[in-house]
């Protein structure tokens, strides 16, 4: 996370090169990657071993926060923007990995500029969409009052939002294009492995300590947050365009507001636990035992406290996906 930054532009395109190779099609599932230690790094992201896990989340954070071309384009926009690649093939030229617009996947980029552009206005309503729904979930944590009474903090987010998108939108404003527009893309058939694993991973959050769930939202937040309309359409989106049993973002924190439901039943007034939890977040030196606020007989096969930290992190997430939807939308209107 420290050193990255200070790498000069050749020694990072050599970095970058090492990790994650230099194939630019996109993935398929159940096939071979062409980079074993790029697959190796990935599939870690899941490992058992709480450690290495974590450790490798820290890493691909640290890559998604370069605000690289290659980085973004070889780990999630190649498979999700499919008509930007056609087929698979290999980058030689080392100028591949440079944030210009000279390099192979840029050719292949403007190719579909003018064929797959969608209507600005199409995009900005799948926002709205997103931004509602997103807010939904977060209501749905709190026995299902009003979203205007419960979307507390929202605000911030949405100011935070706001900037943070400008940030990314000035870094990203030399890269290709057509990468920077709206594409109307196939079914995607495949996310790629990258985008899978770091979903599978949020959807086991709510028995994940807190320091991975910070680091896993904050790194879906970064890759949400770039000017990509493909790339945060499909993160983003409640009904991305993709193929039967691919895994969502949106699916999977539905499935997560599910659980959490059916785990809340087990304790006795499980909103003010989940307050508690959130008030007690901001105090290290807490020594509450949520284990007494379950309810009678119930039988807790989860640990109390990781869970209720896992519920206020999702509640969060759920209200800064809304901002970032919103930040997105207006964005597009303004434009």
């Amino acid at each position: 996370r420290e050193i990255l930054p200070c790498f000069s532009n050749p020694l990072l395109e050599t970095l970058l090169k090492f990790l994650l190779g230099e194939f630019v099609g996109p993935e398929k599932q159940e096939e071979e990657d062409l980079h074993h230690l790029r697959a190796t790094l990935i599939c870690r992201i899941v490992d058992p071993n709480s450690q290495l896990s974590l450790a490798t989340i820290r890493l691909f954070s640290s890559l998604v926060g370069l605000q690289n071309y290659h980085v973004i384009y070889n780990l999630a926009l190649r498979s999700v923007a499919t008509s930007l690649s056609s087929s698979s093939s290999s980058i030689s030229s080392s100028s591949s990995l440079s944030n210009t617009t000279s390099s192979p996947v840029s050719s292949r980029l403007r190719n579909f500029t003018t064929a797959t552009t969608a209507k600005p206005e199409d995009s900005s309503e799948l926002l709205g969409q997103a931004m509602s729904r997103y807010l939904t979930l977060s209501s749905s944590l709190k026995n299902n009052q009003s979203t205007a009474t419960l979307a507390t903090g929202y605000e911030a987010y949405l100011v935070d939002a706001q900037h943070q998108l400008s940030l990314f939108r000035l870094a990203c404003s030399d890269w290709p294009p057509a990468s920077l527009q709206s594409i109307a893309t196939t079914i995607i058939p495949y996310p790629g492995l990258f985008l899978e694993k770091i979903i599978t991973k949020l959807g086991m959050m709510l028995d994940e300590d807190l320091p991975t769930n910070l680091l896993i939202t904050g790194l879906l937040t970064k890759l949400c947050s770039y000017p990509l309309p493909s790339l945060y359409l499909f993160l983003l989106g409640h009904q991305p365009n993709v193929a039967s049993g691919v895994f969502t973002l949106f699916s999977t924190l539905e499935k997560l507001m599910q659980k959490t439901e059916d785990r809340g039943k087990k304790f006795v007034n499980f909103p003010v636990c989940v307050e508690r939890a959130r008030n007690e977040m901001g105090d290290p030196n807490s020594t509450y035992d949520h284990s007494f606020n379950k309810t009678p007989n119930a039988e807790l096969e989860f640990d109390p406290k990781t869970f209720l930290q896992a519920v206020v992190i999702l509640d969060e997430f759920c209200k800064e996906l809304a901002a970032i939807a919103h930040s997105h939308k207006m964005a597009i209107l303004s434009a």
